[in-house]
């Protein structure tokens, strides 16, 4: 990646950020042009104030609580909250020092930015989208291709970002803001399915140990997700065995014990339904 200093538009009151930068200065007339984005641990005190901004910009708050105010109306910030500003959109943005955000955001500019963004947000405000996860992959898949590819990474990253309008302009998939304390409790239970996974629990045990349903985790999961409870489980069994099979001492039989399976032909399969490949051969493209 490109070394450039950060920019004076980025906040100060960051505790930590994880940036990216294509083209501070892209060029005028194109359909659209990514110039940066990133990950921001915003700090209790984290304020910007601008009367406008010099590109488009999306922004979605993954985690932690503030609000927005965009061309004089404040509007909440929760979990899942994704808006919108830019060249001559008066916009502050606050954090709520009880509960510090992470966000991510993307800027850009060409002459598609307004169609993009008018379908995306008709009315201009914040909105609450049901997938967050999906969202924040999408946001992840920037940075990954922003950081590691090299004469692609541009268009890539514009690929991406029409993919996330693609998908904002799709409103099955907004929530009302009355359904952000179901967000925060859905992102607190699968946090503990994610530790929970390793331990060989059925859904019905795992949903008992985080003191709910498993017909209820199944709809929290239906509202705010693209895979099913018992679905994230194996994957999470499934990623953290991937990564022990890079260790050439751990025989497969161990690796699946230890990623909560007693059976090793059961986990091979369900590896290879994962993955495309037994672990023995998904040992041997890594090695």
């Amino acid at each position: 990646m490109d070394a450039f200093p950060a920019p004076a538009f980025l906040s100060r009151e960051v505790k930590r950020g994880d940036y990216w930068f294509l083209n501070l200065s892209p060029s005028i007339g194109t359909d659209l042009e990514v110039v940066c984005g990133g990950r921001e641990v915003c700090g209790g005190d984290y304020r910007i104030d601008r009367p406008g901004f010099r590109y488009s910009s999306l922004e979605f708050v993954a985690s932690g609580q503030g609000r927005v105010n965009l061309n004089g109306k404040w509007e909440p910030l929760l979990p899942g909250t994704v808006f919108t500003y830019g060249p001559g959109i008066a916009h502050r943005i606050e954090g709520e020092a009880t509960s510090p955000m992470v966000k991510y955001f993307v800027d850009f500019l060409g002459t598609d930015s307004t169609a993009l963004t008018a379908k995306a947000f008709p009315d201009g405000g914040p909105w609450v989208v049901s997938s967050a996860a999906w969202i924040q992959r999408l946001f992840e898949d920037l940075k990954a291709a922003a950081d590691t590819l090299s004469d692609s990474r541009g268009p890539v990253c514009v690929l991406v970002v029409r993919q996330l309008f693609a998908l904002l302009a799709d409103r099955s998939q907004s929530a009302p803001h009355e359904s952000s304390h179901l967000n925060q409790r859905f992102l607190k239970l699968k946090a503990q399915l994610g530790e929970l996974a390793l331990r060989g629990l059925s859904l019905a045990e795992a949903a008992r140990e985080c003191g709910v349903s498993p017909s209820y985790l199944g709809r929290l999961f239906r509202l705010f997700d693209q895979e099913s409870p018992h679905r994230y489980l194996v994957r999470c069994r499934m990623a953290f065995a991937a990564s022990l099979l890079l260790d050439p001492q751990l025989l497969v039989k161990e690796v699946a014990a230890l990623a909560g399976y007693d059976d090793q032909y059961h986990f091979s399969r369900t590896f290879k339904a994962f993955y495309g490949q037994p672990p023995e051969g998904f040992r041997k493209l890594r090695s």
